[in-house]
């Protein structure tokens, strides 16, 4: 499967379950959005428990270009240099599975790596190549 199908399929699965905390969430806590300590939060849907298998299945690297693109919308990476800044990355990171529960636990997920694929975008970087060569 393309990188960017993945892409695909994160966002939405990402974007399915941040819909359904949105709904639950505040149903299950009375001073939501504060949630206190010993309030139960409910089971977790479907889709993240696919989002979590997705991502467990994926091979380290792709995980890490998944966390490259989300990083594009904090300012602290640009499009320059991507291979060089998913080594520091990787190097960051740590473990492969930590960073499955971070995307995962990581409400924003979806916006974050759409706003990052519109960076790519702009800079005309194919998100299935972006560790290529980049254009000028």
């Amino acid at each position: 499967m393309p990188f960017s199908d993945v892409v695909k399929e994160v966002i939405a699965l990402s974007d399915a379950a941040q819909a359904y905390w949105s709904t639950e969430l505040p149903k299950r806590h009375p001073e939501y959005p504060l949630v206190r300590p010993g309030e139960d939060s409910g089971p977790p849907p479907e889709e993240e428990k696919k989002l979590r298998q997705l991502l467990t299945g994926l091979p380290s690297d792709e995980l890490y270009k998944l966390a490259l693109i989300r990083s594009l919308v904090f300012g602290n990476f640009t499009t320059e240099n991507l291979p060089d800044r998913f080594e520091a990355l990787k190097n960051k990171l740590g473990k492969p599975e930590w960073l499955v529960t971070l995307l995962v636990e990581k409400g924003s997920l979806a916006e974050e790596l759409s706003d990052g694929l519109e960076e790519l975008k702009k800079h005309h970087i194919d998100v299935d190549h972006l560790l290529e060569s980049v254009p000028s």
